[in-house]
């Protein structure tokens, strides 16, 4: 039998099991004020909460969830970048064209009539001019593209400062913030050196894949426009080469003025040599190649491309990581807080949030509080409840006490009489067990069944029906039968027997017989269970 109870009861618990649904009910924090509302939900079932456009980092929610800095201050990387000095977009040729350092043109040298040691000389002045300011120039839009590439790495952190800005927005809903953020990144990478396929991608906002580009533009900054170009640098500007490059143009300033010299000593020279001479006293003082090797070396030192690497570098190595992080951030979860759902099975649940903004934060809506005051709705309630109980019933139902009468006419016999009942009802303090079917109602009809006692020495039985009134504080009404038990005469013996005085016992004999009567009870359970 105890196992048969035993599997019943595993069965039960096992569809009770499978029967649990969960329900959860949404509120907007932009939307839903403060409030207190009362539900009424099936029995066993779960119930959460799960409040939408609330931004967590910066309010404190039942004081139990993980807090994150809301004072964001602007990385340190961020800050190193902005005070970076970097080379102007004009500065290659330093306002010179390409086709200024070709001094002579082989027509010209040859247009000249110069005797052949001067148009050699000339020749390799022409030679050397072109090739020192091609390598001066091709330095100097090296050392801009660098620039550019380190500017772009600045735009990502100027970027990050914004997504860091909309994470500290309390105000907007989370739709309008992930719109915003959509189209900032799109406007923050507009005229970058990103992949024109992924600039295609940050058209549609797709939150899934934009961190994927964001790697892959990361990627190019470094691996492709800054590491290959900083060791080109590197190389172009070594010292052994810059000093070649400042002899170089030494040699040239030296071959203007003994060309000079030796044209001007020629006693009869053509208009075209006329000219080469004018062009050769013009670059005498100052020439353009000397100034765009001074503007060249100027660059290369206000332009610290080492540290210029090293801070790039070190956006590779985490910032670039916190960026993303910081879009990644703008996902529904971290606009959303859920209580789990708590099972439905005591008379009353009550779930309780208390938002309160963070310390110094600016948003419109401080504090908000949300109670949800549930109660169970179907299955089976077993409650207890104690009070005072009134037993009634018929002669046998009560104890009784008989006498001895004496028979008149008749000295040897004697008549056994029942003595009248004082009281027709006895009262007793008990308990009772309620078996009902909950329902939203205030007043349940159970079934009940019970113990009292009126001296602790007689314990009464009661079965019957109550009336529950209320739902913490119960009051309860409650009637049916009563088995208790009864002192009569013993079964030798009956009221109204005629027995010899001789023989008869001093005290007539009596028993305990259980018998049933009725009872009504008034009793209470101010608990909530």
């Amino acid at each position: 039998m105890k196992h048969l109870i035993l599997c019943g009861t595993l069965c039960l618990a096992t569809l009770s099991a499978v029967a649990q649904t969960v329900e959860y009910k949404n509120l907007d924090f932009k939307k839903d004020t403060s409030q207190i509302n009362t539900l009424k939900i099936k029995t066993g079932s779960r119930l959460g909460l799960k409040i939408s456009n609330i931004n967590k980092k910066l309010y404190t929610i039942n004081n139990a969830v993980t807090q994150t800095s809301y004072n964001e201050t602007a990385p340190g990387l961020f800050d190193l970048f902005s005070k970076a000095k970097l080379p102007g977009e004009n500065a290659a040729s330093s306002g010179f064209k390409s086709e200024e350092f070709k001094l002579f043109t082989p027509t010209q040298i040859s247009d000249a009539k110069l005797p052949a040691p001067v148009a050699k000389k000339l020749t390799e002045l022409a030679d050397l001019y072109v090739r020192n300011a091609d390598t001066l120039n091709s330095n100097d839009m090296r050392l801009i593209a660098f620039g550019e590439t380190y500017k772009e790495v600045r735009n990502v952190l100027r970027y990050q400062m914004i997504l860091k800005g909309l994470q500290n927005d309390c105000d907007k809903p989370f739709t309008q913030l992930r719109t915003q953020v959509y189209d900032e990144t799109k406007k923050a990478f507009l005229t970058s050196t990103m992949a024109d396929e992924d600039r295609n991608l940050l058209e549609t906002p797709d939150y899934a894949i934009i961190p994927g580009v964001l790697e892959r533009y990361f990627d190019k900054l470094i691996e492709t426009d800054m590491r290959p170009a900083y060791k080109e640098l590197s190389s172009a500007f070594a010292l052994s080469k810059r000093e070649q490059l400042g002899k170089n143009v030494t040699k040239a300033a030296a071959l203007i003025t003994e060309l000079i010299g030796l044209i001007e000593k020629e006693k009869k020279t053509t208009e075209p040599a006329k000219e080469i001479l004018k062009t050769l006293k013009g670059e005498r003082d100052n020439s353009k190649l000397s100034r765009l090797y001074k503007d060249n070396m100027e660059h290369y030192t206000k332009t610290d491309i080492t540290k210029l690497s090293s801070d790039m570098e070190a956006f590779n190595a985490t910032a670039r990581f916190e960026v993303i992080n910081d879009f990644k951030y703008f996902n529904e979860g971290n606009w959303t807080y859920i209580v789990d759902p708590q099972p439905i099975e005591d008379d009353l649940t009550v779930i309780t949030v208390n938002i309160k903004a963070k310390e110094s934060v600016t948003c419109s809506q401080l504090m908000r509080s949300y109670v949800y005051k549930v109660r169970p709705k179907g299955g089976l309630k077993i409650d207890f409840s104690t009070g005072l109980f009134i037993n009634y019933g018929g002669n046998d139902f009560k104890d009784q006490t008989y006498r001895y009468d004496p028979i008149e006419g008749n000295t040897t016999q004697q008549k056994i009489v029942k003595n009248d009942a004082k009281n027709a009802i006895f009262p007793s303090v008990g308990a009772l067990m309620h078996i009902y079917r909950r329902t939203a109602s205030d007043v349940k009809l159970a079934g009940a069944f019970g113990l009292s006692t009126r001296d602790l020495e007689r314990i009464n039985y009661h079965a019957g029906a109550s009336l529950i009134f209320g739902t913490s504080k119960r009051f309860i009404l409650s009637a049916g039968a009563t088995l208790t038990k009864a002192t009569l005469i013993a079964d030798k013996y009956q009221d109204g027997q005629v027995i010899d005085k001789a023989g008869a016992p001093e005290t007539i004999p009596t028993s305990s017989f259980s018998r049933f009567g009725f009872f009504g009870a008034f009793t209470y359970n101010l608990s909530a269970k």
